[in-house]
């Protein structure tokens, strides 16, 4: 590529850092965070440190997506609209009423993904709402063994609340089955529920990214996760994106 059409990918680059980083900055607060992550994890898509990104999960600010999405746009990166993902299990590992009243909820609040390869549309569109840890590893540039730690974690708290949620609908399968499609989480009662929902609910984030670190990577310093946020970092500091003050301090 020539030196000029660096300097104008790079210059499309910082024009779009400032902007979401502007963008961030007008999100209250508990959302602000997360739009200035996803914001950085869309430069990375840019910058081709990463295959995807997905904007949107969980509550996000609709007029700061509205303006990601311009900002991809500006990048050249595609925009797929799609359910959200959750981890892939063994078929005796959760019921048939479980599984589809988790893909109906999924259904009901879409994603956006966002990619500059046009072959991943295709990768995207092929998961339908469940997706192997080492399919969403390559996908979003993760390191496998941070999301199958990660898919571990979320299969033992799916089961986990499946066994809550029958103290309020016993085998009721119907009842059990809108519980879920309404997103109704139990609270643990007993001192061993709280163990077993601490333990698979505990995160250790890898800054700058939307990385949940395994153990062997929170352990060791050069592991994939702290190389990946390393970049993320420089990323961030050569595109001037403006750090969040939890990240700065």
């Amino acid at each position: 590529m020539p030196d000029s059409a660096i300097e104008t990918d790079h210059r499309r680059l910082r024009d779009a850092a400032a902007r979401l980083a502007w963008q961030a900055g007008r999100v209250a607060p508990p959302l602000d965070a997360a739009a200035w992550q996803d914001g950085l994890d869309l430069l990375a898509v840019g910058a081709g440190l990463k295959p995807v990104c997905l904007l949107g999960r969980g509550d996000v600010d609709p007029e700061w997506l509205a303006a990601a999405r311009e900002v991809a746009a500006a990048l050249d990166l595609a925009a797929q609209d799609g359910a959200g993902w959750l981890p892939a299990a063994p078929e005796d590992a959760l019921p048939a009423w479980y599984r589809d009243a988790t893909a109906a909820r999924l259904r009901r609040a879409p994603m956006v993904y966002l990619y500059r390869d046009p072959r991943l549309g295709e990768r995207i569109a092929a998961i339908a709402d469940r997706v192997a840890a080492s399919d969403e590893a390559t996908l979003l540039g993760y390191p496998v063994c941070c999301v199958s730690q990660h898919h571990t974690q979320t299969l033992a708290l799916e089961q986990l609340t499946i066994a809550l949620l029958a103290r309020i609908a016993g085998t009721d399968t119907g009842r059990l089955a809108r519980l879920v499609a309404a997103g109704v989480t139990p609270t643990p009662r007993e001192a061993d529920e709280w163990r077993r929902f601490q333990a698979v609910t505990a995160i250790d984030p890898e800054a700058f990214t939307s990385v949940n670190r395994c153990a062997g990577c929170t352990a060791d310093p050069e592991s994939p996760a702290r190389q990946l946020g390393r970049r993320y970092r420089a990323l961030a500091a050569e595109l001037g994106y403006a750090l969040p003050p939890q990240a700065a301090d």
